[in-house]
């Protein structure tokens, strides 16, 4: 997009908040759509400067429209979290995102789908992973995956559009935490993963590389035996059964 096309959707979106917030009568959802309209064509293009101010313009519409705590200001938030994390913005990305969990778990949860809320949890996930905080990602995803048994389907959809793989992006963490010796919470994470991923899968790829983690985790342990019974089991022609895994599930 043209530079000029950009400053001419700021200061045109500029224009119809200040409109919108002292001239205007009334509530003003119909600017708040159009802006949402031309952020939408600035984050297609890559434009997240550019973005993120016209969200602004949103944001303080949607507070005026419906009050600070209304799930359309969360959507909102959702929205420049989105953008700040394709900046690269993570601390300020993760700032709007809390908001918007804070805004989702004060309303009545019959009102809202809890999708909305594992996928704000899901992209707290995402920000966290980015940012190295490994710890805080797995709290995040817990909290995801406890909001329904589908938890670990290969993908949740995130309000920007995007995927997220929480299975992988749980095996990552794990592969971190053994990476920083700790044995504990890495073999935690891999039991809740082995038992997701069998449990929806069965016995196939994504299975066999969580156990060849195990390996790498009995070896950093300096438990050899067992290092090489789960090899074992990675190498097996056979079916694993629910026997086979049970051990490395919780």
């Amino acid at each position: 997009m043209s530079l000029d096309k950009t400053k001419t959707f700021f200061w045109f979106g500029t224009a119809l908040l200040v409109a919108a917030l002292f001239v205007l009568p009334g509530p003003s959802q119909f600017i708040a759509d159009r802006l949402n309209e031309q952020a939408l064509e600035l984050e297609l293009s890559k434009e997240d400067v550019s973005a993120k101010a016209l969200l602004m313009c949103v944001l303080k519409l949607q507070e005026k429209n419906f009050g600070l705590n209304h799930i359309n200001v969360a959507k909102c938030l959702d929205r420049l979290s989105s953008v700040c994390v394709s900046s690269g913005e993570l601390d300020q990305a993760e700032v709007f995102s809390q908001r918007a969990l804070k805004i989702r778990l004060s309303q009545d949860r019959n009102h809202y789908p809890d999708r909305d809320l594992q996928a704000n949890y899901m992209n707290l996930v995402e920000i966290c992973c980015k940012q190295g905080a490994y710890d805080r990602a797995q709290t995040f995803l817990a909290k995801a995956g406890s909001l329904t048994h589908n938890n670990y389907r290969a993908e949740v959809a995130l309000p920007s559009g995007m995927k997220c793989n929480p299975s992988g992006i749980f095996y990552d963490s794990a592969e971190a935490l053994i990476a920083q010796r700790k044995f504990a919470e890495a073999e935690n994470d891999l039991k809740r993963l082995v038992a997701a991923e069998s449990y929806l899968y069965g016995d196939n790829f994504e299975v066999r590389s969580d156990l060849r983690l195990y390996v790498g985790l009995f070896n950093g342990m300096s438990k050899p035996l067992e290092a090489k019974k789960v090899q074992a089991l990675v190498d097996s022609p056979g079916e694993l059964s629910a026997q086979d895994l049970a051990p490395y599930m919780n």
